[in-house]
């Protein structure tokens, strides 16, 4: 009886320490964007901002699909069979990465189609859909998640963070084309896959048995039928989040109006 309880008093702490990391991440994020995308949005003004949040919206809807809906059952897998890690990682992540490419394409066609030759929203387009790609690195957010070693992410999240805004910043004080201020959100997606690489590999030399990723197309046939109705529904809240801001902005001559409308939407 008393293990029990002292195993739930563990199980509490670790739990409680990992949403307090959460937690702060959060805030952190959340009070410092306010404050620079305040100063970011009037520096561009509503024109240049209109366009970039245009382009932004259609490549959202393209965004919230590349996870496919394999989070929820990778973190349990990982939680319920953690002799399969190698297998359960190395399968998600070539899953990511083969729907990251898909999308990345698709999504850029999709803005080329929409913005009709404007070159800036083309170039912010591509930046904004080859997150995608980086955000395959997701996958290592998911183990993390799975052994109760959130601290690390959110770690790399503030300081992705940081280096975003401090970006965003400098896009301000070196007076930059608004392209430049797209190119940062792709950066912080490829710092931040740096440093969820790096948090894995300091986890895994910690321990005795290194996991090698490899791919199963067992697991993978297994993993995309029990996905795909969370790949549904997610597909569906991206839609319905975003599509009027799509159709709105595809009707609007004057992109400066776009941003107006967004913000009310």
């Amino acid at each position: 009886m008393f293990k029990r309880l002292k195993l739930s008093g563990n199980l509490f702490k670790k739990v409680a320490k990992n949403s307090s990391w959460l937690v702060f991440q959060n805030i952190f994020t959340m009070l410092v964007g306010v404050i620079v995308t305040g100063i970011v949005a009037r520096y561009f003004g509503t024109e240049k901002y209109g366009i970039f949040s245009y382009v932004l919206s259609i490549t959202s809807l393209f965004t919230g699909i590349a996870a496919v809906g394999i989070n929820h059952i990778v973190v349990r897998d990982l939680t319920q069979q953690p002799e399969n890690e190698s297998k359960i990682i190395g399968t998600s992540f070539i899953i990511r990465i083969i729907s990251a490419i898909i999308l990345t394409i698709v999504s850029e066609i999709t803005v080329i189609l929409l913005v009709k030759n404007d070159i800036t929203s083309i170039t912010i387009g591509l930046f904004l859909s080859l997150m995608m790609l980086f955000n395959s690195a997701q996958i290592i957010e998911y183990y993390l998640q799975a052994n109760m070693k959130v601290k690390y992410q959110a770690i790399s999240t503030i300081i992705a963070f940081v280096f975003l805004s401090t970006l965003k910043i400098l896009t301000v004080i070196f007076k930059l084309d608004i392209r430049y201020y797209a190119l940062t959100y792709l950066l912080e997606t490829v710092v931040y896959a740096i440093l969820l690489i790096v948090s894995y590999r300091i986890i895994q030399n910690k321990k005795e048995n290194k996991s090698i990723w490899r791919f199963d197309k067992v697991y993978a046939k297994k993993l995309l039928s029990k996905a795909w109705y969370f790949a549904l529904s997610s597909i569906m809240v991206t839609i319905y989040m975003r599509i009027d801001q799509v159709m709105l902005g595809a009707m609007i001559v004057d992109k400066s109006q776009v941003r107006n409308i967004f913000s009310s939407c």
